[in-house]
């Protein structure tokens, strides 16, 4: 009793949605293990173009997060 119920099937947000969530999780101090988990857990439409992955790498966000995205 009181547990959630199970979450069935990914979330699906856009790079940028993606991005600006990261970027508040690393301004609260979340590591970034614990993030790249999170974005393993969402489906990026439309998926990362090298563009967008410069931009992210140049914001801030670590390696072991841009994989996780680039594995989605």
């Amino acid at each position: 009793a009181g547990q959630a119920a199970p979450v069935t099937g990914h979330k699906t947000l856009t790079p940028a949605a993606v991005k600006a969530t990261i970027l508040k999780m690393m301004g609260q101090g979340i590591e970034a293990d614990t993030i790249a988990e999170y974005v393993r857990g969402v489906k990026i439409e439309p998926p990362l173009n090298p563009e967008e992955l410069i931009d992210w790498k140049t914001s801030g966000i670590p390696e072991v997060v841009l994989r996780a995205a680039l594995a989605r």
